[in-house]
């Protein structure tokens, strides 16, 4: 019987070690498509893992504008999985409203993994990528800012839309900024914008290592201000105009003729100059957002706009989405 099973597996051998093969590998490939796709859901959970909430203040003065900012970004955070909250009550009442962004997220941080400031005159873009393509590249910063429009110094910070980690380090700034007497009375500027502009610019408690400022075009965009970047400016259109009028007096003298010419080279570099740096941004601009995975600002801020046209311009971007 032994022999016979041997004679056997001497005649099959080859078939047999062939299934044998095709077996193993068969195996083989499910696990490592096991052990893939366990892998796959850990870090698809580690990228969800973030529990995030939009922050929203504003009064009845502003709700005719406040309301419909906040129906825009209740659809975007809808999308994307987020919590969103409005608010109107006052709890620095000796203080502008302006103020109300920080006990606002002071309230909120410690149930949220991130709090996303966004003032009652901004709207998210309803096809903007989720903001943690922002936060996954800043994850080890606490704070992470927006840089202000045609801003010079890294200090010249926007908080028109603020994101804001859960940690200790966050918390105890924001006590700060809500509370501090002398901050507010040394503030760089317009009211709490000014206290974090002044925290940047003297690095109060190592601020600077535990935050982001992001160029302006990457969370917030200006209307008005988008024009400006997108049309040629009138001060570079008059020093043309100036230019070709000088070209058009007759110079009688070799000397002026020479000064003349000089002053033609001086004034087409900076004229050259000047529309590279205006547009430094806009050039730039594809290339910056490809970082953030983003075609576009995140948000679309109207901060100096009157009430009528916030609200003419809410109500024609809902009716868009």
């Amino acid at each position: 019987m032994i022999e016979k099973l041997i004679q056997l597996i001497i005649t099959f051998k080859d078939k047999i070690m062939y299934s044998i093969y095709i077996l193993s590998f068969s195996l083989s490939i499910m696990i490592k498509t096991y052990i893939f796709s366990k892998n796959l859901t850990i870090k698809r959970k580690n990228i969800d893992k973030y529990h995030i909430c939009i922050v929203m203040w504003y009064n009845k003065q502003i709700s005719s504008y406040g309301n419909l900012a906040y129906t825009i970004n209740k659809k975007y955070c809808q999308l994307n999985g987020y919590d969103i909250i409005k608010d109107s009550i006052r709890r620095l009442p000796d203080r502008p409203p302006h103020h109300e962004r920080m006990p606002l997220i002071l309230k909120y941080i410690e149930l949220y993994d991130y709090i996303v400031w966004i003032d009652a005159d901004a709207h998210f873009y309803i096809d903007s990528p989720p903001i943690e393509n922002i936060i996954r590249n800043n994850n080890d910063k606490d704070f992470i800012f927006s840089k202000d429009w045609k801003s010079i110094f890294k200090y010249e910070i926007n908080t028109g839309i603020l994101i804001v980690k859960n940690s200790p380090y966050s918390i105890s700034i924001i006590k700060k900024w809500c509370y501090n007497k002398i901050l507010l009375k040394n503030r760089l500027g317009f009211n709490d914008q000014g206290i974090v502009r002044l925290y940047y610019y003297k690095n109060i408690d190592n601020i600077r290592n535990h935050s982001s400022v992001l160029p302006y075009g990457v969370l917030q965009s200006f209307k008005k201000i988008k024009k400006n970047i997108e049309n040629p400016s009138s001060i570079f259109v008059f020093i043309i105009l100036a230019t070709t009028l000088f070209n058009s007096i007759y110079c009688y003298t070799d000397s002026h003729k020479y000064i003349l010419n000089m002053f033609d080279i001086y004034v087409y570099i900076f004229s050259i100059c000047y529309i590279v740096l205006n547009n430094m941004e806009k050039l730039s601009y594809p290339i910056l957002l490809l970082k953030y995975k983003s075609h576009k600002p995140y948000i679309m801020h109207y901060p100096n706009e009157s009430i009528y046209n916030r609200v003419k311009f809410f109500k024609k971007y809902i009716k868009e989405i």
